[in-house]
């Protein structure tokens, strides 16, 4: 008797707790059901959007290759416009850029050169762009925020593109002293690598009063 007695208290007290928590609980599984389902769901349209960004970006570079330019400047809008979220958006990105310098479109460039470093989601490639935005104002004679660009501690791995940019801007400036400075960076950056040595080198040497260094 007191088994079923027992037995039949908790039977009780279950129904009781399910009067009060029920609906909780059923909403409860249903939101933790949704939650996974929207997950699942978006990391399946994540992965869609990167394949298709990369057949696109394929296309890009084979009109590039074959002389297509307004082809792969078309691909090239495609990724940004609708791959945004992708890293390919910023490698076209980059390509729209080096296109408008080519023909001498630099504001056009900084443009995309801007997009680059406020939308990519690589920090490697939004401080590419940095450095090439900084020589885009350098040759439209924006010195001043060329050279703001690449101030400060520069972002690991870019020390020595950062410093020759910084010498770059400085020899434009006429500050001779001070390239001289950035220019001896940037070859204690670059190691042992010996074509971006070769070309600081002689960039170095071109400055008034220069010396091997």
């Amino acid at each position: 008797m007191d088994i079923h007695r027992s037995e039949e208290e908790q039977v009780e007290a279950l129904k009781r707790w399910w009067d009060r928590n029920g609906r909780a609980v059923i909403v409860g599984v249903a939101v933790f059901v949704a939650l996974v389902l929207g997950w699942r769901g978006w990391v399946q349209y994540q992965q869609g959007q990167s394949q298709n960004a990369s057949i696109v970006y394929e296309r890009m570079l084979g009109a590039a290759e074959s002389d297509q330019t307004e082809k792969a400047r078309e691909h090239g809008r495609t990724l940004i416009g609708d791959y945004a979220g992708t890293p390919y958006a910023g490698l076209a990105g980059l390509y729209l850029a080096r296109l408008a310098v080519d023909e001498d479109k630099l504001e056009a460039a900084a443009g995309h050169l801007q997009w680059v470093m406020d939308n990519a989601d690589m920090e490697g490639m939004a401080h590419a762009a940095r450095v090439r935005l900084a020589r885009v104002r350098r040759g439209q004679g924006q010195l001043d925020a060329a050279l703001a660009l690449v101030q400060g501690e520069a972002p690991a791995g870019f020390d020595g593109v950062f410093a020759e940019a910084r010498g770059d801007i400085l020899t434009a400036q006429g500050d001779t002293e001070g390239a001289r400075k950035a220019y001896d960076r940037a070859l204690q950056a670059y190691g042992e690598a010996p074509m971006q040595r070769s070309v600081v080198r002689m960039k170095r040497q071109d400055l008034a009063g220069g010396d091997e260094g």
